[in-house]
């Protein structure tokens, strides 16, 4: 028999959920409305119209060679390789020759975390309790990237770590539970605020660390750096100050998580529903003009991050030829929608925007309103015009470009790296037990025609295919065949499957690429077999490390190519990795950028020497007080 004190329990909670649905719904509670000035920019029609290159806080990244590193998605297996290949990528002194962070999905819930640390936590002795340590920002990036070792200096308890770098928050996702959470109050936040709550918490971006906070980290707008959070404060009316933002660690790349807006309310799935979406410090927005299937236009543009998900914008004339414009814009917080729908953008979001994979199967279903990010958004442009924005839905990066290559390439970075962490092999054997290339890898999808590269509805119908968005060098018959034969010899050799070569990336209208030839370097996930015959010969998990088949419910299995879901189905677990899977991938992987750094260095004709200076962290250390 159910106790009055539970019963009496449940009916505080009953109250507890409706009585803010019922407040919000009747209007009731006090409406706050935000009003601030931002900048916009129309189209880029070169790469050095891109806003990022005439920001002056940001030259230093333009003294860099131009090179960008590209992460693709995954769920948590691509965070966990792009978490291990961050490692070797920071130890090799190439990050600090990179000008960008290009990510989709599960790999940017690690690069965004990776370019906003400022602080080191970790799970506190009572629930739900974090324990924050001060320090540099150094300090706090060598606990995120965690400590380096070589295969054959591995312990088991190296494997078994559960805490002590961002291994915490790989290994513990439990996406479900912070999902279901949340859905009641949060709307269609409630995704992207689950994400925050697992990625965002442990680097002193989630709650608030010190007393006196008055907006917690997870409600506050991002900004590239103090000159951009000081002017939109300034300009807004008193609605803001500077304690409503969070800023870019100063002197990292320059990041960028790729989204795709959904331009059809449901049942979104042609190639012409797909609009890539673009989330930066600095701006976001879908880059070229498009027409939706409401009839109306799309894109065209970026607006500074704090101003997406208005309910209102209101355009003001460029200052001049190659000045960005004004744009005012009004936001409720928390009114009739707070409850439900918050106006907030933040890294929450940039993450559920970027990692939103069910988003385009449950449109097709027609199902709405289950939590995942809705966003108002208007064509950029018309000037001095006061445009109502439109609601639509937004799915992961990797719906269009799950490699984070269209960004690098519309911006004409001359070197690429491009870590391909997918879940399957490129190469499987075949009956004879010879390796054969697979053909599911996304990089094929980079030079084979495919719904990636078709052209509008009208060449769609009559099969009309747009050009391939890369061809190899000397235009050979088979776009693929050099790679897959350069990566065979490597992979019958034991080696990391990486091979660099100068390509032709073809003009795409849809994709805003001006046709350029840039080195591109291919990183492909794969079980190498020189890191694995280098582990200490004893050990169980080791043991278990050397099998190459596993049972399904095997704690290597498939290793390193997890499944993106429910890799861990018998513990009901949707994107949950162990630690001893995350520490192992990483290990991995941070082995394999060291092992081929010298073959990236000199394709790209980098300076192994040079560690580009960075600005001074002092207006960062002033923003995070312990």
């Amino acid at each position: 028999m159910k106790s009055r004190s539970s019963g009496f329990k449940a009916w505080w909670v009953g109250l507890a959920v409706t009585i803010p649905v019922v407040l919000a719904a009747t209007g009731a509670l006090a409406q706050i409305v935000e009003n601030f000035e931002v900048r916009y920019w129309d189209s880029p029609t070169s790469a050095a119209e891109f806003p990022e290159r005439s920001e002056p806080q940001l030259e230093h990244l333009w003294l860099r060679p131009s090179f960008g590193i590209a992460f693709s998605g995954g769920g948590t297996r691509a965070a966990t390789a792009t978490w291990g290949q961050l490692r070797g990528l920071s130890e090799e002194i190439l990050l600090l020759q990179a000008q960008y962070l290009s990510a989709v999905s599960g790999g940017a819930w690690t690069t965004i975390p990776y370019s906003f640390v400022t602080a080191a936590c970790e799970p506190g002795a009572s629930k739900g309790k974090r324990s924050c340590s001060g320090g540099t920002q150094g300090e706090w990036d060598d606990w995120f990237l965690g400590q380096h070792k070589s295969p054959a200096d591995l312990t088991e308890k190296d494997l078994e770590a559960d805490s002590g770098s961002w291994v915490s928050a790989l290994s513990k996702t439990q996406l479900i539970r912070l999902y279901l959470s949340r859905l009641v109050y949060r709307g269609d936040e409630t995704y992207s605020r689950a994400l925050g709550k697992r990625f965002l918490d442990g680097i002193g971006q989630y709650e608030c660390l010190a007393a006196g906070c008055a907006t917690p980290p997870k409600h506050r707008y991002f900004v590239t750096h103090d000159g951009q959070r000081d002017r939109i404060a300034d300009r807004s009316g008193g609605t803001l100050t500077v304690a409503d933002f969070t800023q870019l660690v100063p002197g990292r790349p320059f990041p960028i998580a790729g989204g795709t807006l959904l331009a059809k309310k449901v049942r979104a799935g042609q190639p012409r529903d797909l609009f890539p979406f673009e989330m930066t410090p600095l701006y976001v927005g879908v880059p070229q003009s498009m027409t939706s299937r409401f009839g109306g236009r799309i894109g065209g543009g970026f607006v500074e991050a704090p101003a997406w998900d208005a309910v209102s914008y209101k355009f003001g004339a460029p200052e001049g030829d190659s000045a960005p414009g004004i744009l005012t814009v009004e936001k409720h917080q928390p009114g009739r929608k707070g409850i439900l729908n918050r106006y907030r953008f933040t890294l929450s979001d940039v993450l559920g925007g970027t990692g939103g994979a069910p988003v385009l199967l449950l449109r097709k279903s027609g199902l709405d309103l289950l939590g995942f990010p809705e966003w108002n958004s208007t064509a950029i442009g018309e000037p001095v015009a006061v445009t109502g924005a439109r609601e639509f839905a937004h799915g992961d990066g990797g719906h269009i470009d799950n490699l984070g290559l269209l960004p690098l390439l519309s911006r004409q970075v001359e070197n690429i790296l491009v870590f391909i962490n997918a879940p399957r092999p490129f190469f499987v054997a075949d009956a004879a037990g010879n390796f054969v290339a697979s053909g599911k890898s996304d990089l094929y999808k980079v030079f084979l025609p495919s719904w990636l590269t078709r052209g509008d509805a009208e060449k769609a119908k009559r099969g009309v295919k747009q050009p391939l968005l890369m061809a190899a060098a000397g235009a050979q018959i088979e776009p693929t065949g050099g790679i897959e034969r350069a990566l065979l010899a490597r992979k019958l050799d034991g080696l990391p499957l990486v091979h660099c070569d100068t390509y032709r990336a073809l003009a795409n209208e849809r994709f805003g690429i001006r046709q350029y030839e840039p080195n591109v370097c291919w990183v492909v996930l794969d079980r190498v077999e020189r890191w694995i015959s280098e582990l200490p010969s004893s050990g169980r998990l080791f043991e278990l490390l050397r099998k190459k088949k596993h049972p399904f419910w095997g704690r290597f299995k498939g290793f390193p190519h997890y499944g993106t879901f429910f890799h861990r189905w018998f513990k009901l677990r949707v994107i949950d990795l162990g630690e001893e899977q995350v520490n192992a991938m990483a290990y991995l992987t941070e082995w394999t950028v060291h092992e081929i750094a010298p073959q990236i260095r000199e394709h790209f004709g980098l300076d192994p020497g040079d560690q580009s200076t960075a600005p001074p962290l002092n207006s960062l250390e002033l923003t995070v007080p312990f």
